[in-house]
């Protein structure tokens, strides 16, 4: 039952391209082309016999965009028409109506004089591992707990202060 799930939602992709059509105003050029004037000054030209939009949408899909549907709607033509047939139920049907055949387990499958192929490599490289994380440009270099270690490692040094000496005989500096 996953197919129907599949067409039903091509058919809610379908209404909701007729609900957003409504923001277009076609202009009728002859009985199959339009020029789809949008709200926010876009312009689109639609070819209902060619099934083509330059908004490109309907082309890539095979479902008419919302400019292709307001030019369907304009005309009271029946959007189904318009949608590819490769989303329809008998296509579907057709293409998985063969039977996927099993295959055989890998002890007997023939065997070639080829050297049977390697899984990738997934080792640890050769070299010293770079660091998990990039240090910004305006980031202090050392800072956490591989700072805290190096303070409690060397004690805080003040500068020397200058002292007098004093002379051990006669008491001078």
């Amino acid at each position: 039952m996953e197919w129907k799930k599949n067409l039903s939602k091509n058919s809610k992709i379908v209404e909701k391209n007729i609900d957003k059509a409504a923001d277009c105003i076609p202009i009728k050029s002859d009985d199959w082309n339009y020029e789809i004037s949008s709200y926010d000054g876009s312009r689109y030209i639609v070819n209902l016999q060619q099934h083509t939009c330059t908004c490109r949408k309907w082309d890539l899909t095979g479902i008419p965009c919302k400019h292709g549907m307001s030019a369907i709607c304009s005309q009271s033509l029946e959007p189904q028409d318009f949608v590819n047939p490769c989303y329809s139920v008998e296509t579907f049907l057709e293409v998985y109506k063969h039977a996927i055949l099993p295959v055989n387990g890998p002890q007997l499958w023939t065997k070639t004089g080829l050297i049977p192929p390697l899984p990738p490599n997934f080792g640890r490289r050769s070299g010293r591992p770079s660091r998990a994380r990039r240090v910004e440009h305006d980031e202090p270099v050392n800072k956490g707990k591989k700072r805290q270690r190096e303070q409690k490692k060397q004690p805080i040094r003040l500068k020397r202060q200058p002292y007098q000496l004093m002379c051990h005989y006669c008491g001078g500096t």
